[in-house]
């Protein structure tokens, strides 16, 4: 995360992977949380449609699915809607769910670190559009 936080994407990319390629006692829970934020990175740096299809498995969406009003998977869904979907009319739903959560989350530094994200990613999109 403090990679990620520091936008420094192919060594957060590289961590993360190594991570998840290990059997090291990172519980289920956690490992789909860092896929959500593996697909974040492939969407902000590459955004390749393969590698996302490959990331979003059945179990993942199921997870993601069950933690809908989390923070990080808000942003995910947020992040893969806008780059990926480029559904800008329903990343601005998500958006509000976002804000919505951010109200009652009771980590704001995480909440800042999301947003940070968020912002990145219309800033790609911005920048594709141009």
């Amino acid at each position: 995360n403090r990679l990620i936080d520091q936008q420094q994407f192919d060594e957060a990319d590289t961590l993360m992977k190594r991570l998840l390629s290990q059997q090291n006692g990172i519980v289920g829970l956690y490992r789909n949380l860092m896929v959500c934020d593996q697909m974040d990175v492939e969407m902000i740096s590459k955004n390749r449609k393969e590698i996302l299809d490959e990331m979003r498995t059945r179990d993942q969406m199921k997870v993601m699915k069950a933690m809908k009003k989390y923070p990080s998977v808000l942003r995910t869904e947020y992040v893969y809607t806008l780059l990926a979907e480029q559904n800008p009319k329903k990343a601005e739903k998500l958006m509000a769910q976002f804000r919505q959560c951010a109200k009652s989350y009771p980590y704001p530094s995480e909440i800042e670190g999301e947003s940070q994200l968020m912002t990145l990613a219309n800033e790609r999109i911005t920048s594709q559009q141009e």
